[in-house]
């Protein structure tokens, strides 16, 4: 007799100062992607409309370490962020093209539900920074009703962002 099992739930055991959901860290990065597709980007950067995102639980150390053997993060950017303090859990949100590493959002996974949980969003790409800074400075949400609440917040960080694009 054979037997056919279809797996309907999955259980993971997480640290118990986890407290963001993946779910809310996807919805976030669902609203941006979709809003990011209905930008008109010059040639050079047409592919920031096909992103493919890899959204997954790390640690700070496991996040240093990628970021300092990352060769397309320029120097300045990845010392900003390896001096950077940061919570020891983090939802990472990469964007990629053509297998190279566009940004990463980063969503403190030990915040409280209600909170803002951007922690930061890095760059590879200079060009892109400027471009998606530029569109998140100029942005009034009013403009764009149905953004969503999760990509404003991602908007907003960037924005905020001290530190302006070379």
């Amino acid at each position: 007799m054979r037997v056919r099992a279809i797996p309907r739930i999955l259980l993971i055991p997480l640290y118990h100062k986890v407290r963001i959901a993946y779910a809310d860290v996807f919805e976030a990065v669902i609203q941006l992607d979709g809003f990011l597709k209905t930008l008109a980007f010059p040639p050079q950067h047409k592919g920031l409309a096909d992103l493919e995102w890899d959204i997954h639980l790390t640690t700070v150390n496991e996040l240093k370490v990628s970021l300092q053997q990352n060769a397309s993060l320029i120097d300045a950017n990845r010392l900003r962020w390896l001096t950077r303090s940061m919570p020891r859990f983090l939802w990472r949100a990469q964007a990629r093209t053509d297998k190279q590493p566009i940004l990463d959002i980063l969503f403190d996974a030990t915040d409280i539900h209600t909170s803002n949980g951007i922690h930061g969003v890095i760059f590879y790409d200079e060009d892109v920074h400027y471009i998606i800074r530029y569109i998140a400075r100029s942005l009034k949400p009013t403009s764009v009703p149905d953004i969503g609440s999760g990509a404003l917040r991602i908007l907003k960080a960037i924005a905020a962002d001290p530190i302006a694009p070379a």
